[in-house]
Order: C-alpha cells, then sequence, then structure tokens
C-alpha cells in the first residue's frame, strides 16, 4: 500500500532534495525501510545501529505523533507520514 512521506528540510539533502515521496508499507517501520532502500544515505541519519530510531527522530501520521508505537504503528492507504527532527536546548 502507498503512503506519502514528507521528508524533514534538513533531510531532503539524503532524498535528492525531494520534499515528499511515496512509500510502501502496513507499518511506519516497513514504510522508512522502504525509504532507505531508494535512499540508502538516509538511514544514518534516522536508525541508530541497532535499527531503532534515534531520540531525535519522530514520525507523525495525518499530523499525530506515533509515539509511543512508533516503528510498529499501522499506516493505511491514503495516510501522509511526515519525518520530524525535534529539538532540543536551552
Amino acid at each position: 500500500m502507498s503512503v506519502r512521506l514528507k521528508i524533514h528540510p534538513l533531510l531532503c539533502q539524503s532524498t535528492g532534495l525531494q520534499e515528499t515521496v511515496d512509500v510502501e508499507g502496513t507499518t511506519v517501520g516497513e514504510c522508512l525501510r522502504h525509504l532507505q532502500r531508494r535512499f540508502p544515505d538516509i538511514r544514518s541519519k534516522l536508525f541508530t545501529e541497532q535499527g531503532k530510531l534515534k531520540a531525535f527522530i519522530d514520525v507523525y501520521i495525518n499530523n499525530r505523533s506515533t509515539y509511543p508505537q512508533g516503528l510498529d504503528h499501522p499506516v493505511v492507504e491514503g495516510d501522509e507520514l511526515a519525518i520530524m527532527l525535534m529539538l532540543g536546548g536551552g
């Protein structure tokens, strides 16, 4: 099933400057794996060595956070995913 994935502007360098990409999958994790197969350079920006999302990455489905399910969160045809970078500081 195809869903649209919005890429955070700071990650577009890894997608050939594409801001949106159509990906396949039934979960967030499957969709992100499809993205990294197409754009291998993005893997190190999104995932730890253990294959988990980095702590400052969040994925939204239709403007709602997938936390706490994360990579296991289901998606359906027509959903819109967005990769967000959580910034901290003070």
